[in-house]
C-alpha cells in the first residue's frame, strides 16, 4: 500500500492533472531522496519503484481519455 501523503498526490492526480509526467516523478524523487539517474537504489523509501509504476499507470489512464 502506498505511503499515506503519496496517496494524497495520487488521488489529487486522478481528480485533476496539473503538471505533466516528468514534473510529478521529479516531485516524487525529490521525496524519496532520488537525485540523479541512481533512482531506486538511492531511493529512501523502499516503495519507490512502487510509486514510478503508479505514476506510470495514471499517465496511461489519462491518455486514455478523450
Amino acid at each position: 500500500m502506498p505511503h499515506p501523503i503519496f496517496q494524497d498526490m495520487l488521488d489529487s492526480i486522478r481528480e485533476k492533472q496539473l503538471f505533466s509526467f516528468d514534473e510529478y516523478k521529479t516531485m516524487l524523487d525529490l521525496r524519496c531522496g532520488v537525485q540523479g539517474e541512481s533512482g531506486a537504489a538511492q531511493a529512501t523509501d523502499r516503495n519507490y519503484s512502487m510509486y514510478v509504476i503508479d505514476l506510470h499507470g495514471l499517465e496511461l489512464e489519462s491518455s486514455g481519455d478523450p
